[in-house]
C-alpha cells in the first residue's frame, strides 16, 4: 500500500524532510481505502462498534445476528472511537478538527470543534479515551502538540501542552493514581524535539497540588 512505498522512498534520502500533499481517498472517492480504524464494545448491550476513517462512517455489529448497520458521520475522518460508561460513543474527527458524540439509542450525533491556538489553524485529533471515573474525554491533538480534555457536563475544553514539539501523540490510558499517560512517536524518531520516541505521563491536577503546597508554605 501507500505507506510502505513512502517509507521505502524516504530511505533514499536520509535525514531529509520530503513534503507530501497526498490524500488518496479524496481524489479517488470515499469508497477507496475505507478501512475500519478503531473498534469498541458498548458496555450497555455488548454490541460492537467501529469507525471507517476514509468512508466517514461508523458501524454497528449486532453480537447475536451479526447484522451490520452503518451511519454517516457529520464530520470527516472518524477513527478510534471509545464508549463512556453510559453507552455514549465518542469519536475523533481526524479530517475535520472535531469531536463527535453519538447516542446509539436515539441515533443522533453532536459535534464539537476542537480549540486551536490561533484563527485559521487546524487541529488533528489522532485518538481519544474516556476516563472511567470522571467521564471526561481526553484527546491527542497532534497539530499543536497538546492533549485536550473535554468535560461533557459543561462542554468545556482544557488544553495541556506537550513538553516536546513534533511529538506525534498516540494513544491514551489512565493510571489508578489519576495520571494521564500517552505513547508518542514520530516517523522517523529524530523528527521529535528530543529525538526519541517515548511514553509520557502527567498529573492533570498537579497545578492544584502545587498551589495548595505554596499556600500551605505561606501560612507557616
Amino acid at each position: 500500500m501507500l505507506l510502505p512505498t513512502i517509507i521505502h522512498v524516504g530511505n533514499w534520502f536520509p535525514h531529509k524532510n520530503l513534503p507530501l500533499d497526498v490524500s488518496t481517498h479524496k481524489f479517488l472517492g470515499h469508497d477507496v481505502l475505507n478501512s475500519p480504524y478503531g473498534i469498541d464494545v458498548n458496555p450497555k448491550d455488548g454490541s460492537i462498534w467501529y469507525a471507517k476513517l476514509y468512508a466517514n462512517k461508523i458501524g454497528h455489529i449486532d453480537p447475536k445476528t451479526l447484522q451490520v448497520t452503518e451511519y454517516d458521520t457529520p464530520l470527516k475522518g472518524p477513527r478510534r472511537p471509545r464508549f463512556d460508561r453510559n453507552g455514549i460513543l465518542w469519536i475523533p474527527a481526524f479530517d475535520d478538527s472535531g469531536l463527535m458524540r453519538f447516542d446509539p439509542v436515539s441515533k443522533t450525533f453532536e459535534s464539537y470543534k476542537l480549540p486551536v491556538l490561533a484563527d485559521g489553524e487546524y487541529e488533528v485529533p489522532y485518538a481519544l479515551n474516556v476516563h472511567p471515573i470522571t467521564g471526561d474525554i481526553w484527546i491527542t491533538a497532534n497539530a499543536s502538540d497538546r492533549i485536550l480534555r473535554f468535560i461533557p457536563s459543561t462542554k468545556r475544553f482544557i488544553s495541556y501542552p506537550s513538553p516536546t514539539r513534533v511529538t506525534v501523540l498516540r494513544d491514551l490510558v489512565f493510571t489508578k493514581d489519576g495520571r494521564v499517560c500517552n505513547s508518542n512517536s514520530n516517523l522517523p524518531a529524530y523528527g521529535t524535539e528530543d529525538g526519541l520516541d517515548s511514553f509520557m505521563c502527567f498529573d492533570p491536577d498537579g497545578g492544584d497540588k502545587d498551589k495548595a503546597a505554596i499556600l500551605a508554605a505561606k501560612g507557616k
